[in-house]
């Protein structure tokens, strides 16, 4: 089904936020449930009675175990404004709904009257305001996805300015409004501020709506507002993200796994840095370095394995640098290195680039932190001098891979035709069997026939005419 998600109430997205503003005991209108996630949650964990509208038959029979009732129909055919007739509510939830209607104002101003005194009705609308829906018109682009920003089905499209415009108009007063969060490349339109102008990028990220994906709000009647409930309509900062990862694995019972990794935040565009920490006092090679979570340009100077803190003046467990020729690192999945002079230069075209580090020596089990420590340059864009040695590196892999795709043909071919003269001197070993038999068989009559002959009456009689016919052709063969 397309709208079909698992709840994690720790997570920060629109069904969590909406759901945490939910009191338990709560009696609620869900409109397009889908299969029932967040039903499910407001009934089994929240001790909610829930009613439903959905227009999807098969979602609504899944989601119907879950509500109280189930109205299986269009939102804007209004029939349930009849079927709930009586009915009041603490919550009317409307989760990425509004803008697949014609008219929301409508739906909007008739679902308010089900509302109990001081009740509240809950939104998720997306922004088409979203910095990577900007940086698609201005390339010239505005392509419906099956979900997100540009879904096929949506028929309106909402900033926050349009968003407030809504509600107010329908009666509605909003007194909590939120958002989430999500980068342009962290969007399924997957676009990058590398690809404009510095002076684009910076008037891009200025924007107050640069980066919200959804807005969630909390409105109530206009008649139902008192003196506490000052609107607030000033979106919430974002909370500072770290842009990726460094992430250090160490080598456990289960191979490489979560809960054997740390990470540092790593720093791109900000030439070599230094990334250095603490491990697991039994922390053991091969470690993995995973290095972002996007395709990356990366050069690595030196990695250098401590035990015991780098401050106390040892010298190191194990070093790989431009001395040893870069010992021991080793790429993975997808990583393409370009050259080992200066530094360990590499590019991974997905987006999740890895190098393990592969020590040559067993680390002793002393009781003491393993610190490990990278001096690493992680760049967004490449130069136009690396990029064409990663094109003429990928040129040579391709050629190598054409390589070994035409032995692996020739043994391909070779193997065919020796399976072919098998199967010829199969079946000749097979019809030789067959006549080898045929020749036992007739032997066998023979053998028969003639011991037949033998023990016959008139063999015996005629034995003596034939012992005298030999004593005669004895004779006259020795004249």
């Amino acid at each position: 089904m397309k709208y079909n998600y698992v709840i994690d109430i720790s997570s920060e997205n629109a069904h969590s936020l909406v759901l945490r503003e939910i009191i338990p005991g709560s009696r609620v209108l869900e409109f397009g449930p889908a299969t029932g996630y967040m039903t499910k949650y407001m009934t089994e964990r929240l001790g909610c009675k829930v009613f439903c509208v959905e227009m999807d038959k098969e979602a609504a029979m899944v989601a119907s175990s879950y509500c109280e009732k189930m109205i299986i129909e269009d939102i804007e055919d209004f029939g349930w404004v009849e079927e709930l007739k009586g009915e009041c509510f603490n919550y009317i939830i409307f989760t990425d709904i509004l803008e697949h209607l014609k008219d929301p104002r409508k739906v909007l101003k008739l679902s308010k009257s089900f509302l109990k005194k001081d009740g509240s009705i809950l939104c998720s609308i997306p922004n088409i305001g979203h910095n990577a829906v900007i940086m698609d018109l201005i390339q010239g682009k505005f392509d419906y996805r099956p979900l997100g920003l540009l879904d096929e089905s949506h028929l309106r499209f909402y900033t926050k300015k349009s968003v407030i415009e809504l509600l107010e108009s329908s009666g509605l007063t909003i007194i909590k409004l939120q958002a989430i969060f999500v980068r342009p490349e962290d969007t399924e339109l997957r676009q990058d501020y590398t690809s404009f102008p510095k002076p684009v990028e910076d008037i891009l990220k200025s924007r107050e709506e640069a980066n919200v994906y959804q807005f969630i709000t909390v409105s109530k009647k206009n008649e139902d507002i008192r003196p506490e409930d000052k609107p607030l309509l000033q979106l919430p900062t974002a909370t500072p993200w770290v842009d990726d990862y460094l992430q250090i694995f160490w080598h456990g019972s289960s191979g490489f796994s979560e809960e054997n990794s740390i990470k540092l935040p790593l720093q791109y565009d900000k030439g070599f840095c230094i990334y250095e920490t603490p491990l697991p006092a039994l922390a053991a090679g091969p470690f993995r370095l995973d290095i972002g979570s996007m395709p990356a340009y990366a050069e690595i100077r030196n990695v250098e394995v401590f035990q015991g803190p780098p401050e106390s003046g040892k010298n190191p467990f194990f070093v790989t640098s431009e001395d040893n020729g870069f010992s021991g690192l080793i790429p993975y999945y997808d990583v393409v290195c370009l050259n080992c002079s200066d530094s360990y230069k590499f590019v991974c075209t997905n987006e999740d680039p890895q190098i393990i580090l592969n020590l040559p020596e067993t680390i002793s089990e002393a009781e003491l932190p393993v610190y490990i420590r990278v001096g690493m340059n992680v760049q967004k864009r490449i130069s136009e001098s690396d990029l064409r040695t990663f094109a003429t590196k990928i040129s040579e892999l391709k050629s190598e891979l054409l390589e070994k795709e035409q032995v692996l043909e020739n043994q391909r071919e070779e193997l065919s035709h020796k399976a072919q003269l098998l199967a010829e001197q199969k079946e000749e070993i097979s019809n030789l069997k067959a006549s080898l038999a045929r020749v036992k068989l007739e032997r066998i009559v023979v053998e028969e026939n003639l011991e037949q002959i033998v023990q016959s009456f008139s063999w015996k009689i005629t034995a003596p005419a034939r012992k005298a016919a030999d004593f005669f052709i004895r004779v006259i063969n020795t004249k």
